[in-house]
């Protein structure tokens, strides 16, 4: 398992080292949810890996084995979907005048 580190505790570092968790630290630059994705493309790039698994939930760490979801459809493209929405929002950059703001709304909506 890899973890991706912003600032926890030299514990839980070392907690989860002695449980055999590679942990690869980043400074936090702005917002963790764009970060991250930046970050595991540095982190995949480095080495070669057979299937990646992508996890915004450290508590999976104390769930049951999930080994077995790596030996299913090895050869697909596998996503699992949450079923509830997601609390996006917009939020305006210091000097971003609302009509900017009004057309990244309609090209994120005509994107979808």
């Amino acid at each position: 398992m890899i973890v991706i580190d912003y600032g926890l505790s030299n514990q839980a570092r070392d907690t989860l080292a002695q449980h055999g968790a590679i942990i690869h630290s980043f400074h936090k630059e702005g917002a963790v949810s764009t970060q991250r994705m930046q970050d595991i493309a540095r982190i995949i790039r480095s080495a070669p890996y057979d299937q990646i698994m992508v996890c915004d939930a450290g508590d999976l760490i104390f769930q049951k084995d999930i080994s077995h979801l790596f030996e299913q459809d090895k050869e697909a493209f596998r996503a699992a979907c949450e079923g509830m929405s997601q609390p996006f929002g917009v939020y305006m950059k210091a000097g971003m005048t609302s009509s900017d703001m009004h057309k990244i709304i309609r090209a994120s909506k005509a994107s979808v």
